[in-house]
């Protein structure tokens, strides 16, 4: 079984329901969060997806669409990330049990957790589990698991991880205040320039799918001892935030005024971001391009990346290889992977759009 959490639920749940609910993700992490109620119902129908939600929206549409989707409906004020992902942790098996069952549409999750029909079924007798009954359940589970709480580690991973995604949030924001104050956007900085962009100035790019994000260009923090920007996961070289721009209209983006004399309508970033590295065509090449309905985006201006906990170790794998680091076995290109967090890729990655860069640029009076 997997989740597909609703915007209303953290991301940062996504990588400790892996176990027990393998290839679990958020609506953000695969680019609907401006979707709508029935554009993610439909998603989550096509890709086997069980959706869960503290939105009364999603249960009210269980009740008039027929199944798939599954619905879990969290319930209660002032619930912690760490409470809902030990609601949800805890009663896998009593999920798994309801879903199973003929004509129950939707489980709703709190003080008790009640099963509701969906469409297609006539009235049934079901119940909500009592209070005693899901704290006996509870009391198994823990005694199974050894504890119901969140050990100090997995704790410390849900940290790094929501502080990465806060450093990657503001380098991003950081490029869109340099462009508006410059006309171009920064180079990334190469591995011996102490974080500085490379070439100084802008113009062509040294490393422009494979550098590291220039945070003494910038003015960013958190940076190691040489200058360069890290993630929540450490300091280690390892840990260095990554940074790709396009090269497109002969290095426009990163020239100073070269957006401005190209102009708007003729403009073309062409970095692509894909939801995996599965089926991807002309990797290592110019040419490089997602599969077909994989595609995140295919106009971005600029990609920003962590390479996650496991940095030090991994990077060779089928999705990570493509988004550079240091034991990719593919050649650095326009196009980077953002999967599903889980075992075949922990990257962490954001990416500016051409439709972004191009609105602040013309509010600020720099375009057209």
């Amino acid at each position: 079984m997997k989740l597909r959490l609703d915007e209303n639920l953290s991301r940062r749940l996504v990588p400790f329901l892996q176990t027990e609910f393998p290839d679990s993700s958020q609506v953000a992490l695969i680019g609907l969060e401006r979707a709508t109620e029935l554009e993610i119902w439909d998603y989550a129908r096509q890709h086997g997806y069980v959706i869960v939600t503290r939105d009364a929206d999603f249960e009210e549409l269980s009740t008039v669409h027929d199944c798939p989707p599954h619905v879990i409906w969290i319930r209660g004020e002032n619930m912690s990330k760490a409470t809902v992902l030990n609601l949800l942790l805890a009663n896998r098996g009593v999920i798994e049990d309801a879903l199973s069952e003929d004509g129950v549409a939707c489980i709703e999750m709190g003080k008790s957790i009640e099963m509701r029909e969906g469409s297609h079924t006539p009235e049934s007798s079901q119940r909500g589990f009592t209070l005693i009954e899901l704290a006996i359940v509870m009391f198994i589970v823990t005694l199974l698991l050894g504890g119901m709480l969140l050990p100090l580690s997995a704790q410390q991973d849900v940290r790094a991880y929501g502080d990465t995604q806060k450093i990657l949030s503001e380098a991003r924001d950081a490029l869109l205040g340099y462009a508006m104050a410059n006309d171009r956007l920064p180079c990334p900085a190469s591995s011996t320039s102490n974080g500085v962009e490379d070439p100084v100035g802008g113009g062509a790019c040294a490393h422009p799918y494979d550098g590291l994000f220039p945070a003494a260009t910038l003015g960013l923090s958190p940076v190691d001892s040489q200058g360069y920007l890290v993630d929540g996961w450490g300091s280690d070289a390892d840990n260095r935030i990554r940074f790709s721009v396009s090269t497109a209209n002969t290095s426009a983006l990163t020239t100073s005024s070269g957006m401005k004399n190209t102009g708007i309508t003729v403009l073309a970033p062409d970095l692509q971001v894909c939801s995996t590295g599965t089926g991807m065509s002309n990797a290592g090449l110019a040419t490089a391009a997602c599969a077909s309905g994989t595609a995140l985006a295919s106009d971005a201006v600029a990609v920003i990346y962590s390479l996650g906990k496991n940095a030090g170790s991994a990077g060779a794998g089928a999705e990570e290889t493509h988004n550079p680091n240091p034991r990719s076995t593919t050649t650095a290109d326009r196009v980077f992977v953002s999967a599903a967090q889980g075992s075949a890729s922990d990257d962490q990655v954001v990416w500016m759009s051409k439709s972004t860069l191009f609105n602040r640029l013309v509010t600020a009076g720099r375009l057209p």
